[in-house]
Formats: C-alpha cells, sequence, structure tokens
C-alpha cells in the first residue's frame, strides 16, 4: 500500500542494478496504479530493451497504452504478446480484456453523444 516506499526501494535497486528488469516493470506497474500511463509506458521500454520477448512487459505496456487512449497501439502490443508466449499467458487475457473494456466504452459514449431521431406526425423528424 505504500507506493512512494516501494518507488524508492525499487528505485534502490536499479541504483545497484541497472539492468534489474523486474524493478522497471514494478515502477512501470506501480506508474499505472498512480495514473501515470506515459511513464509506465516508458518503463516498460526499459525493461524490454533488457528482454524484448517478456511477456509481462509487452503485455503490460499495452495496458498502459489502453489507459492512456492508445487503442490501436495496444493492439500491436497483443500481436507481440501473443508472438512471444507460446503457451497460454494470462497476461494476454488481461490486455485482451483491457482492449474490449476500451472497445466497449467507446461504442457506449458514441451511443450516449447519438440522439435518437423522432417520428414527427408530418412525417419529418426531428432530434
Amino acid at each position: 500500500g505504500d507506493l512512494d516506499g516501494a518507488v524508492g526501494l525499487y528505485e534502490s535497486a536499479l541504483a545497484v542494478d541497472p539492468r534489474n528488469r523486474s524493478a522497471f516493470i514494478a515502477l512501470a506497474q506501480i506508474a499505472r496504479v498512480q495514473g501515470l500511463p506515459g511513464k509506465a509506458i516508458a518503463l516498460y521500454r526499459e525493461a524490454l530493451v533488457l528482454e524484448p520477448n517478456d511477456v509481462t512487459a509487452i503485455a503490460g505496456q499495452g495496458e498502459a497504452m489502453v489507459q492512456k487512449g492508445a487503442v490501436e497501439l495496444a493492439k500491436t502490443r497483443l500481436t507481440d504478446a501473443r508472438r512471444a508466449c507460446a503457451k497460454t499467458c494470462p497476461q494476454i487475457a488481461l490486455l485482451e480484456k483491457a482492449i474490449g473494456d476500451a472497445a466497449a466504452k467507446k461504442l457506449l459514449s458514441a451511443e450516449a453523444l447519438t440522439p435518437n431521431p423522432t417520428v414527427t406526425t408530418d412525417g419529418g423528424t426531428q432530434e
């Protein structure tokens, strides 16, 4: 629950070992929880520099992209995650859900903004 304390510890871990992929991923996850998807995307990128096929980093970056509103980019990350995972990976299911939820939210928003036309007695329509 102490996110600031956790950030300090992970940053200390990175100071000792700048190639600590797990620390980058943990910091990215904290950034997402804090509502900082842009920072999370950058931190996941650092983890992916160290290991390009890290499914947790790929899918996490995709989820951060969804959080930022970049759903199409997240779909490319989903493709990348599927390619990197030879078996069933729960990270892929989470990214698929995030993309699906974003698409449903967008559809609902569009429906809410679309007026329902009503037919008048003279055969015309009103909005």
